[in-house]
Parts: C-alpha cells; sequence; structure tokens
C-alpha cells in the first residue's frame, strides 16, 4: 500500500509539473532551506546549495517520531536538472548502533512562488552498507518544501 501511494504521489506531481512549461529564471541566491516529512516517520531539516541548473546538494538532520532511532543525517546530489540524485545516509539508532545507507532517488519539484518550492523525492533503491541484507526497492519517500535566502 505504502508503495502504491508513492507511485500516485509521483504521478500526481509529475502531471501538474508537465502540464504547463516550466520557467527557469535565475534564483535569488544558490542557497535554500529545505524541510519535510518522510515516509519512515521522520521529519527533517537541512541546507540545500545549487550549483547550476543541473547540480544541487542537500545537507539535513531528521528526528524520528519513534523511539527506534535518534538522529538521522543525510547528505546527497541531485543532477540531470535536479531529479535524479543518490545519497549517503547515517542513522544513530536508539541503542547506540551507527548504520550507513547508500541511496538513489528521483525528485519532482514544483515551484509555487518566488523562491519557494515543493517537491516529493521517492527513494527507488537503498542498501545498508554496515550489515547484510538485500537491496530495497522503493524504501522510503520524502515531501518537501524548500525556500530559497
Amino acid at each position: 500500500m505504502k508503495k502504491l501511494l508513492v507511485i500516485l504521489a509521483v504521478v500526481l506531481i509529475a502531471s501538474v509539473s508537465f502540464a504547463e512549461e516550466a520557467k527557469t529564471e535565475a534564483a535569488p541566491s544558490p542557497w535554500a532551506l529545505f524541510g519535510g516529512l518522510s515516509g519512515a516517520g521522520m521529519m527533517n531539516g537541512g541546507l540545500r546549495y545549487t550549483l547550476n541548473d543541473n547540480v544541487c546538494f542537500d545537507a539535513s538532520l531528521a528526528a524520528s517520531l519513534d523511539s527506534d532511532t535518534d538522529v538521522y543525517s543525510f547528505i546527497d546530489c541531485y543532477f540531470y536538472k535536479l531529479a535524479w540524485g543518490a545519497g549517503v545516509g547515517i542513522e544513530k539508532m536508539a541503542n547506540a548502533d551507527v548504520e550507513v545507507d547508500v541511496f538513489a532517488a528521483y525528485a519532482l519539484e514544483k515551484p509555487v512562488s518566488d523562491g519557494v518550492s515543493l517537491g516529493i523525492s521517492p527513494t527507488l533503491i537503498s542498501k545498508r552498507v554496515t550489515e547484510e541484507g538485500p537491496v530495497e526497492l522503493l524504501p522510503n519517500w520524502l515531501v518537501y518544501v524548500a525556500i530559497n535566502f
């Protein structure tokens, strides 16, 4: 059911994004604050640096809404019109274990006003590198807002 909701959200945002031609105006600043909520029940916030129209870097900290994880942080890079991304996530568990994930994601982002964008980013594939286990397909998603400053 979770995967179906992610797919429906991606299709909905994609249809809105492609319904009108995107206007490409220069951002007032390459820096943005962003925050969001993930499918894993984590609220996050962080910084984005947009290098150009094709590359941006995000760094974020997340707090879990449950007690299994104390802190989750990730660094990622999106490229090819800021749509395809790869990153590394570090998760500090409540029992003091540290887990490291590598992931690939897709992002659909739509500007809603000057300097403010809404987006959804489903994680397409993820692998926990600190333990044996399978590669996960569509393990998570992130709905977020980005505000340039």
